[in-house]
């Protein structure tokens, strides 16, 4: 019997072992398809092959490797922390150079003697690491950067003149109700701000005195019948003129919109005087209004163009007596 030596034993196992690690494609090969799989600002720095299996066969190969990866962070990663209308604002994650672990199967098929592999993660180190800057589209300020120090300034700055203009156009209105109520003249006012019992009241206020430096005034109010358009009794007002608007106070008995009350002018409402209404500057306004609704509007460059035909259109009918434009020129 034929004894054999340990030592051919052990060169043939290795052997073995060395032809099974080979089956696949070599760690370098994975790294480079990893790295074409990772998402943007990712890296492979290193790629090791624990164990690896030939399930397939020798024709048809298909040899899964479980493998452990280092990948590092070329960009620095932010997350969505609030957005104020188009402007979306991001924290800052991870800082660029962080590395991380990755751990998964790698499924390799051989083609065309090219091998192609798939590979399944047994862990997300992207969810935390959340995405780079470039992936988000939009306006993007980063939490706690100069540009977020100078975007709340330019909105500083917009509120102020936004403010600015409010409080201008307040008092140019507060100084037109002054030069109007210190005319003393009887306006027509709708007070809209009074919904008693879900109308609106029309009345008719004749202001009698006015103190432009206390802002007082006295009048007296008429409110026009609803149901037969005629003006009621006549009440006595006092009321003070507050920034933009006119507060009113009017002591009613026995009315059905009840005993005290208070009615506010807002200051942009139209005021009107008393002028005489025009009945025939109203039904010419109406009737041009009316006209060039229904007759077509000819622009000048069309007219012109076709003048050849209008001039035809318009010429006086054949008729025997002469024309009265040839008689005098």
């Amino acid at each position: 019997m034929v004894k054999t030596s340990p030592i051919v034993v052990a060169a043939a196992i290795l052997v073995l072992l060395s032809c099974e690690r080979d089956v696949g494609p070599p760690a370098n090969d994975l790294r480079e398809h990893l790295a074409v799989e990772l998402p943007h600002a990712w890296s492979v720095e290193s790629l090791a092959v624990d164990v690896s299996q030939n399930i397939g066969t020798k024709v048809v190969p298909i040899v899964k490797a479980r493998f452990h990866a280092v990948l590092r962070l070329t960009e620095d990663t932010f997350v969505v922390g609030h957005k104020e209308g188009d402007v979306v604002f991001l924290k800052h994650v991870f800082s660029k150079g962080k590395e991380c672990d990755l751990f998964g199967v790698a499924t390799s098929t051989l083609k065309a003697q090219t091998w192609q592999t798939q590979f399944r993660f047994e862990n997300d180190p992207f969810r935390d690491a959340r995405q780079a800057l470039a992936n988000y589209r939009g306006r993007t300020i980063i939490v706690g950067s100069r540009e977020e120090n100078d975007y709340r300034n330019e909105i500083h700055d917009e509120e102020q003149a936004a403010e600015a203009a409010r409080r201008a156009a307040a008092e140019e209105e507060r100084q037109r109700i002054i030069r109007i109520l210190s005319d003393k003249r009887s306006f027509p006012c709708e007070q809209k701000s009074i919904l008693w019992t879900g109308r609106k009241y029309l009345c008719r206020i004749q202001f009698t005195s006015f103190e432009p430096q206390a802002g007082e005034v006295t009048a007296v109010n008429r409110w026009v019948d609803s149901k037969t358009g005629s003006l009621k009794p006549s009440n006595s007002v006092k009321g003070r003129l507050s920034g933009n608007q006119l507060m009113l106070t009017e002591e009613v008995v026995g009315d059905e919109r009840g005993k005290d009350y208070s009615i506010s002018c807002p200051g942009d409402m139209a005021w009107k005087n008393s002028r005489q209404q025009s009945a025939w500057r109203e039904f010419d306004f109406v009737h041009n209004q009316v006209q060039r609704a229904i007759e077509p509007h000819i622009h000048l460059t069309a007219m012109l163009k076709g003048w050849g035909d209008i001039s035809n259109l318009l010429s006086e009918c054949t008729r025997k007596c002469k024309l009265q434009m040839l008689r005098y020129f």
